[in-house]
């Protein structure tokens, strides 16, 4: 198990990956467009609990209960540092959390 590292590669188990900016971010847009902490913590639990059941027996993709935990905290961190002041059609974090998730996903398999 380490706490930091680029990737989460098979026998190595990490807490935080780059990934863990988009669950960061979308945390704090959740709060940003007034989503309370339980919606929220229930949601982005079922959306890691869809990471071991679909993603891992449909495409292989691995993601250790570990990372799943480490992800589900910073969400929660995100949500509650954000504010849920929102200028125009998309506050501040929604645009943050829109960058990060396309630079991931443009970066592919080279990171998470």
């Amino acid at each position: 198990m380490e706490f930091i590292r680029l990737t989460e590669e098979e026998g190595t188990d990490v807490f935080i990956t780059p990934w863990s900016l988009c669950h960061f971010t979308a945390g704090c847009a959740a709060k940003e467009i007034g989503m309370s902490l339980l919606v929220w913590e229930v949601m982005h639990a079922l959306y890691e609990l869809k990471d071991h059941i679909i993603d891992k027996a449909q495409t292989g993709n691995r993601n250790s209960v570990f990372n799943s935990v480490g992800d589900q905290s910073v969400a929660t961190v995100g949500h509650l540092i954000a504010s849920k002041k929102r200028k125009g059609l998309f506050g501040r974090w929604s645009l943050m959390f829109g960058a990060s998730w396309l630079g991931m996903v443009l970066l592919g398999d080279r990171v998470g």
